[in-house]
């Protein structure tokens, strides 16, 4: 059965961001988003990626390797992805018209920048919900 009212959003899981966390930690994180991004489909949970576009030079400068979403969480078979400029995803970007459309109203929210997410991401969404 499909949970239409909720979704995973998978943030800034990028190989630049990736390359920077220690290797002990990518061999915890990443596993645990891939074990939520499996039961999210399997439960016909949207899945939406959110994908940081950086200047020039930045670790995820837009089309660039560093850019790219982690290849083995295999983005394109799950869902839409959202770019952002900016650290909150709903800052001019498209996530909470992507959400509304979807009837979103349950997140549950992945990622490798958990301070950064805990600050920026949260709060606002909290806000788009009034």
């Amino acid at each position: 059965m499909e949970d239409r009212s909720s979704a995973l959003l998978v943030i800034d899981v990028q190989i630049g961001l990736v390359e920077l966390v220690p290797p002990e930690v990518q061999s915890t994180v990443l596993p645990k988003i891939k074990t939520l991004l499996s039961k999210a489909r399997a439960s016909g949970i949207a899945v939406i990626f959110i994908q940081h576009d950086g200047p020039k030079g930045h670790p995820l400068e837009t089309h660039t390797k560093g850019w790219g979403i982690q290849p083995f969480l295999d983005p394109v078979g799950g869902g839409p992805i959202v770019r952002k400029r900016e650290s909150d995803s709903f800052f001019e970007a498209e996530l909470k018209g992507e959400l509304g459309k979807r009837g979103v109203t349950n997140l549950t929210v992945a990622g490798g920048m958990n301070r950064v997410l805990c600050g920026h991401h949260l709060p606002t969404c909290y806000q788009s919900r009034r």
